[in-house]
C-alpha cells in the first residue's frame, strides 16, 4: 500500500514538472542566434507582453517566440487543420475533415502567396517563423 502511494506522489511529481516545462520563459535571459541587435520581452503582472527591439526583424523574431510559447499547440493545431493532417492527432475521427480541407490546396496557396510578397514582408515573415521555431 505505502509503494503505490509513493509510486503515485512520484507520478504527480514528474507529471508537475512536465507540465511546468511547457509555461513561458518569465525570468532570466536568453541568447539565440538572429537577431541584430538586443531585444527585451517584459510581462507585466497579468502576463500582458512588451517587447523593446531595435529593429522590425528583432521585433517580429521575438514575437514569434513569444506566441509559441503562449499558444504553441492552437498554432500547430491551425496548421495542421489548413493542411488537412488532423488524422496524425486525432485518427479516423478527423479524416473526413482532412478530405474537405485538402480540396482547397491551403498550404500550396500559402506557398504562392509567400513567393509573391516583396523582399521586407518575406523576410519579416521568416524572422517571425524562426521565432516560432526557437
Amino acid at each position: 500500500m505505502i509503494a503505490i502511494a509513493a509510486v503515485l506522489v512520484l507520478a504527480c511529481i514528474v507529471g508537475w514538472q512536465v507540465m511546468r516545462g511547457s509555461l513561458p520563459l518569465l525570468d532570466g535571459e536568453v541568447a539565440f542566434e538572429g537577431y541584430q541587435g538586443a531585444v527585451e520581452v517584459l510581462r507585466d503582472d497579468l502576463g500582458v507582453v512588451t517587447i523593446r527591439a531595435a529593429g522590425s526583424r528583432d521585433l517580429a523574431q521575438a514575437t514569434g517566440f513569444v506566441h509559441a510559447q503562449d499558444r504553441f499547440f492552437q498554432m500547430d493545431l491551425m496548421r495542421r487543420k489548413g493542411a488537412g493532417e488532423l488524422y496524425a492527432l486525432f485518427g479516423p475521427i478527423a479524416l473526413e475533415v482532412d478530405r474537405d480541407t485538402r480540396l482547397h490546396r491551403f498550404r500550396h496557396r500559402s506557398r504562392i502567396a509567400f513567393g509573391s510578397l516583396d523582399v521586407q514582408d518575406r523576410e519579416l515573415l521568416e524572422a517571425y517563423a524562426r521565432g516560432v521555431n526557437q
